[in-house]
This record gives C-alpha cells, sequence and structure tokens, in this order.
C-alpha cells in the first residue's frame, strides 16, 4: 500500500488555522526558487519540441484566492510573445543559437508601486529591476512586445529612464 499525502489545501489550511502564523519569508523564497532554474528548463525543452524556431518561455506568479499563502509559479513556452503584466517573467530562447535570454521582470502590484515611487531608492543591485518596471509604466514593454511579434515596427532608439540623471537632493530631473 501507498502512503497517501496530504493535499497542498490541506497543509495550508492548517498553517492558517494556527494562531501564531509567522512566515519566514526567506524561507518561502528559497523554497520557491529551489526548482525554478529547472523549471525554466524543462519549459525550453518543452518549447523546444512544440515550436520550430524561437519562441518565449514565461514564468507567471499566482497566488491561490482561496488559501493565501500559497503562491505558485508556472512555467509555460509560446510562441508569441506574452503582453507584460504583474508577477510575470518572460524569456526569449533562440533557437539558432540554444541560448536563453531574460526579457523582463514585472513584479507584483504592490512591489512595483515602491519601485515607482522612489526610484531613487532603490539599491544598486536592483537597478534592472527598476528598469524593469518603469518600462513597465511607461508602456516600453508593451511596444518591444508588440515590435517582437511584428505588430509594429521597430522604432529607432527611444530615451529611456535614467535614474542617474536625477539629482539626489531635490529629485529634479538633470537636463544638460
Amino acid at each position: 500500500m501507498s502512503e497517501k499525502k496530504d493535499t497542498v489545501g490541506k497543509i495550508a489550511l492548517e498553517i492558517l488555522g494556527k494562531e501564531e502564523h509567522n512566515p519566514d519569508v526567506v524561507g518561502q523564497q528559497r523554497e520557491m526558487l529551489q526548482d525554478y532554474e529547472k523549471n525554466v528548463m524543462q519549459a525550453v525543452q518543452n518549447g523546444t519540441e512544440q515550436f520550430n524556431g524561437d519562441f518565449y518561455v514565461v514564468v507567471s506568479t499566482k497566488q491561490e484566492k482561496l488559501l493565501k499563502n500559497i503562491i505558485r509559479n508556472y512555467f509555460f513556452p509560446r510562441e508569441s510573445c506574452p503582453s507584460p503584466q504583474h508577477d510575470q517573467v518572460v524569456y526569449k530562447y533562440r533557437a539558432r543559437e540554444q541560448r536563453i535570454e531574460l526579457l523582463w521582470v514585472v513584479p507584483g502590484r504592490e512591489a512595483c508601486e515602491i519601485f515607482r515611487n522612489d526610484p531613487l531608492g532603490v539599491p544598486a543591485e536592483e537597478r534592472d529591476l527598476l528598469m524593469d518596471v518603469l518600462s513597465f509604466y511607461d508602456g516600453s514593454l508593451l511596444k518591444k512586445c508588440m515590435t517582437l511579434n511584428g505588430e509594429i515596427k521597430e522604432e529607432k532608439a527611444s530615451k529611456s529612464f535614467d535614474p542617474q540623471a536625477f539629482d539626489d537632493q531635490d529629485n529634479h530631473r538633470i537636463i544638460s
């Protein structure tokens, strides 16, 4: 006989039922990322079997509606570039070179608002993420998506937000 395992839902409800539930954020993050790379590579493998040529790998993070302490990442390949949205990571797989490149990361709505409202407070190691968030809000990521899908022609280099171009004392944009 095989041993019957508890379902995720049952375990989550038990945790929620405990009065003193203090989530270990670092532990949760470590657990979530444990199989991340393996799942991205599995999505790449699935994509190479489904599509001829380049394709995209999307990682969509979802919080369970009924069980708020359950967060899942869904990994899937797709032929077209998806429209950018919150809680999404998008990679492009270049078949000829057999390599994957990160296109963008858009965190959840709350994190995006924190980045957007205080760009100068973002640590240097998170500047790439800041640029993705600002590009999400100014429509640059959507333009990139539409260009990659052939919906619009590629524009010449457009101006992008440069957080270094702000005067730290009074947050005025430096024009040179």
